[in-house]
């Protein structure tokens, strides 16, 4: 009906690409209701044009490197796929391009956006899966200028365990984060405590359903920073050390 075409929008935006006498737009629609589009020319004339619909998605399986060519000035999506606790590592090179990748959750919000983390013409990303349900990848070129061949693989991160009493040391890369899985009982009281050198380290605790129950950060280069939680309850959880 006209009277909904200006109301409050049923979709999130998001951001793309266009080139010359084409407008491309992507979003992801927030509720399962019918959808209207308006199309208004600035020229005084009538104006030809003409509306292409599809679902730029492709299904983007886990542990397989897919092979697919981005087009100049445009952007290509993929969509899988995840659950709350697992750890995912996306990979993204071209020897065309430098490529930039963002990622949306379902309803089409942001997650993050990835330029550079694995090289000049490279972008690689691992992050905690918080929200149960599909994430949409975006890969664009850097500066919108490119094109060509790329290569994106999805890999499941083997979080390691530990248990209570363990200690363990690694070495952590700059802007990178380390995890572990824990086995909590009902009555147990969790300290932990983080010891680092040449940074300020930070801990953050999360439930199985990815809900963040507990943080803690150092104030100073050097220091440790411990991290205190009485009886967060029975299950799993995933630590996070940055």
């Amino acid at each position: 009906p006209p009277s909904t075409l200006d109301a409050a929008p049923t979709h999130r935006w998001l951001p793309t690409h266009s080139k010359g006498a084409i407008r491309r737009t992507a979003y992801v629609a927030r509720v399962a209701v019918g959808q209207w589009i308006q199309v208004r020319s600035r020229s005084e004339r009538p104006t030809p044009y003409r509306i292409t619909f599809r679902d730029p998605s492709a299904s983007l399986a886990i542990g397989e490197a897919t092979a697919a060519p981005l087009p100049v000035g445009g952007s290509a999506y993929w969509a899988f796929e995840a659950e709350p606790g697992e750890v995912l590592s996306l990979d993204v090179t071209s020897d065309a391009f430098d490529p930039m990748v963002r990622l949306y959750d379902s309803l089409g919000a942001q997650i993050v956006e990835v330029d550079d983390a694995g090289g000049a013409l490279a972008s690689q990303h691992s992050w905690l899966v918080r929200n149960r349900g599909r994430v949409y990848l975006e890969v664009l070129s850097y500066g919108n200028g490119g094109g060509g061949a790329l290569s994106v693989t999805l890999a499941r991160v083997d979080v390691p365990r530990i248990a209570v009493g363990d200690r363990t040391s690694i070495t952590l890369a700059e802007g990178a984060t380390a995890y572990w899985h824990m086995d909590v009982g009902e009555q147990d009281r969790l300290l932990v405590l983080a010891d680092a050198e040449g940074f300020v380290p930070q801990l953050a605790l999360y439930d199985a359903d990815g809900v963040e129950r507990a943080s803690a950060a150092g104030s100073d280069q050097d220091e440790g920073v411990l991290l205190n939680l009485r009886r967060p309850g029975a299950g799993r959880y995933t630590l996070a050390l940055s």
